[in-house]
């Protein structure tokens, strides 16, 4: 005698294959957005660097400031923002947080110094200046469940790896 319809043994088996289905999407997708997160972080970083250097290319000083631009420097401030300043004392060219309150920055040097008119990166030594140095890093964290980081590197003319 045949029937028309399902037993409870082929419904519990389809309800799991859906539920195995939603379950895998939905962590896959969560994965990729906390990528996507720590990617945008990165492009962030590289873009204040980026502006950091450029401003210590064509020697602009910070609007209202009258200072001639020698270096640039580039640190993590107190507050936890990326800050780009002109010849140590001078006026400030930006302060900004990465807006997402998830990923946290460390930049492996106090202070990262690009020459005026170059643009290279070069480092401080008790206030003298000497030759490029090899690299910096600056490692970008997302920290949500599992840390998951990358790193930007800056060689010694101020390039981004």
């Amino acid at each position: 005698m045949k029937t028309n319809g399902f037993t409870l043994v082929e419904l519990i088996i389809s309800i799991s294959l859906v539920l195995i289905v939603a379950v895998s999407g939905t962590l896959y997708l969560n994965s990729f957005n906390e990528k996507q997160k720590l990617q945008k972080g990165v492009t962030e970083i590289q873009s204040m660097v980026k502006q950091a250097q450029n401003f210590a290319k064509v020697k602009q000083p910070p609007f209202g400031s009258s200072d001639n631009v020698k270096f640039v420097q580039l640190y993590k401030s107190a507050a936890g923002n990326i800050e780009a300043k002109v010849n140590d004392v001078g006026a400030t060219y930006f302060s900004n947080k990465i807006p997402d309150v998830e990923i946290t920055f460390d930049i492996d040097q106090p202070v990262l110094y690009f020459w005026g008119g170059t643009g290279d990166l070069s480092e401080d030594n008790n206030g003298t200046f000497f030759g490029p140095t090899k690299t910096a890093e600056i490692k970008i964290v997302l920290n949500k469940g599992i840390s998951v980081s990358e790193v930007v590197v800056i060689n010694s003319f101020g390039g981004i790896l």
